[in-house]
């Protein structure tokens, strides 16, 4: 997907630790951050702002520290390869990220949307079948619509805690450097994405952006963030359970479950034109893939499957 393109859906249509809250006050935020009104109240013990200011004054404050993981989803990204699969890709991340297991695209989230009643296409999806999705592999979640004065603070404590993310925003502040344009004139929230950290220092946030081909570990200007997150009046999914935790082995099973039922053939004609455009720019992988397989490929079997699987392991951000 390119920057000429937004979703028809949402609007829409360990190697590295967690990071503690401690620091990230007031007073390490720039006046952009006040400006947005959006102060941080209570950020990770519950405290307001009295009891920070009142530390503070008696203590000598410690640089701020980033929140959350940035590197949590580095090798999960993947570009969502057209309009209004922004919402797929987005669960798919965050199901990898919560089982450790690589799904290599689609077919997962197709089965159970198939399972569900769900419609995948340009038309997008909502948080709410998001979650369904979730749910669907042994993945519980809830989804949260914030008013602008707590919403910064309520999203860092659930970074601080490890959770999992889904954000619905505007994608055109992102991707037009803080503009919106013709294509989303009314600044609706027309997309979907993944948040990993906030940096106070840098006043920037972390996003995994399915629709961005800069889109892994991306990093974003504060403002320009919340920008692009009012536009949902600052909704989010967020799982209950960090990665790894107490719903690992039920949701591990359930994409097992998922994965053996799909037959090998499963998705593949969704993904042979999911990465068509990939392969257009990365023609040496392309060849290498054949190669590998020691025959030419006529047409979409087995031979095929292998082939793309190869092509698959030099896509940016996936091992």
């Amino acid at each position: 997907m390119t920057h000429i393109d937004h979703d028809g859906g949402l609007g829409l249509g360990p190697e590295n630790p967690v990071h503690s809250p401690a620091g990230l006050t007031a007073e390490a935020l720039s006046p952009e951050f006040h400006d947005t009104g959006l102060p941080l109240v209570g950020l990770g013990s519950g405290a307001g702002l009295a009891a920070t200011a009142a530390t503070a004054a008696t203590a000598a404050p410690a640089a701020p520290e980033e929140i959350g993981n940035p590197g949590e989803y580095q090798h999960f990204w993947f570009d969502e390869g057209q309009s209004g699969y922004c919402v797929p890709a987005s669960v798919t991340e965050v199901i990898e990220c919560q089982t450790g297991m690589s799904l290599h695209g689609f077919s997962v989230v197709e089965q159970e949307a198939s399972k569900l009643g769900i419609k995948l296409g340009s038309q997008g999806l909502t948080l709410q079948q998001a979650g369904e999705l979730l749910a669907g592999v042994g993945i519980p979640s809830h989804i949260e619509a914030l008013p602008p004065q707590e919403a910064l603070s309520v999203l860092g404590n659930y970074l601080a805690q490890g959770s999992n993310i889904i954000l619905s925003v505007n994608a055109s502040p992102i991707w037009y450097d803080g503009s919106d344009t013709a294509l989303n004139p009314g600044g609706s929230a027309d997309h979907a994405l993944v948040i990993s950290a906030i940096d106070p220092q840098t006043q920037t946030v972390t996003l995994s952006d399915p629709g961005s081909p800069g889109g892994n570990e991306e990093q974003v200007p504060m403002g320009t963030f919340l920008q692009a997150w009012s536009a949902s009046d600052y909704e989010m999914l967020v799982t209950d359970s960090p990665a790894g935790g107490a719903d690992h082995a039920a949701a591990t099973s359930a994409v097992d479950n998922l994965e053996d039922s799909s037959g090998a053939g499963y998705g593949i004609g969704y993904d042979l034109g999911h990465d068509a455009g990939w392969a257009l720019h990365n023609p040496a992988a392309v060849v290498l893939g054949f190669v590998l397989t020691g025959t030419a490929v006529a047409g979409v079997g087995k031979l095929g499957q292998v082939a793309l699987e190869q092509v698959r392991k030099h896509r940016g951000g996936r091992r």
